[in-house]
């Protein structure tokens, strides 16, 4: 029996700073990993928009920007109990992965 992948779009962002900056979108490297390790990425465009396949699970999304401290510093997924994402039967859509900058 052949699994069903669900897309799940979003955007990666940097947000935060000195007053009255606005938020940015960034490139950079989306992934998505399950409980048994398994890991799906996808590539975040210059206007930090993304889309993944993923079967149907629980998963914790981070990414990496080369904008941000070189690549090193991680992000999360915002809004989220737990940062987590439950993929069913559904597409998911507007997925915010986000830097916090002081």
């Amino acid at each position: 029996m052949t699994e069903h992948h669900q897309v799940v779009t979003g955007t990666l962002w940097r947000v935060g700073g000195p007053r009255g900056t606005k938020s940015v979108p960034l490139p950079g490297q989306v992934v998505a990993r399950n409980a048994a390790g398994e890991e799906f990425t996808a590539a975040a465009a210059s206007d930090g928009r993304f889309q993944l396949s993923l079967p149907p699970g629980t998963y914790q999304l981070t990414a990496t920007s080369p904008l941000i401290s070189s690549g090193k510093r991680v992000a999360r997924m915002s809004g989220q109990a737990g940062g987590s994402l439950h993929v069913t039967n559904k597409a998911v859509h507007d997925v915010q992965i986000i830097f916090h900058i002081r």
